[in-house]
């Protein structure tokens, strides 16, 4: 026999379990939007074809180390704020707040100048 006076009160706490195991799962799961995913992936030395490499640090900031050649290049550290899922906003040297796309598949990174269209591939350096 069942007892229709507690009925309703499982009810409502069925609801309640329901919801708070919602809330639970949506905590832990990176929204669409927020760059959570793309601010992890980018942490880490990657190389290109040209051997030229980049480092990214969980802290926002970075390294490009110096090239010798006929056009040398200095070593530089930059800044970077990850502004959502695949575009970063950097600023190095002259390069104030430019946002590049970045697409991460695997150890392959994409790297798209916005405003050039200017693409790189970069891999995760081991």
């Amino acid at each position: 026999m069942v007892d229709t006076a507690l009925t309703p009160v499982r009810s409502v706490f069925r609801w309640i379990v329901l919801l708070a195991l919602i809330a639970l799962v949506s905590a832990c799961t990176p929204s669409l939007g927020s760059g959570k995913v793309l601010r992890q992936a980018i942490v880490g030395k990657w190389v290109n074809a040209q051997n030229f490499t980049i480092e990214f640090y969980e802290d926002g900031t970075g390294f490009v180390p110096g090239v010798d050649g006929e056009v040398p290049v200095p070593a530089t550290d930059f800044s970077y704020v990850v502004t959502d899922d695949s575009h970063i906003r950097i600023t190095m040297g002259d390069l104030n707040g430019a946002v590049v796309e970045i697409k991460i598949e695997g150890d392959q990174m994409t790297w798209i100048g916005k405003d050039t269209g200017v693409s790189f591939i970069y891999t995760r350096s081991q």
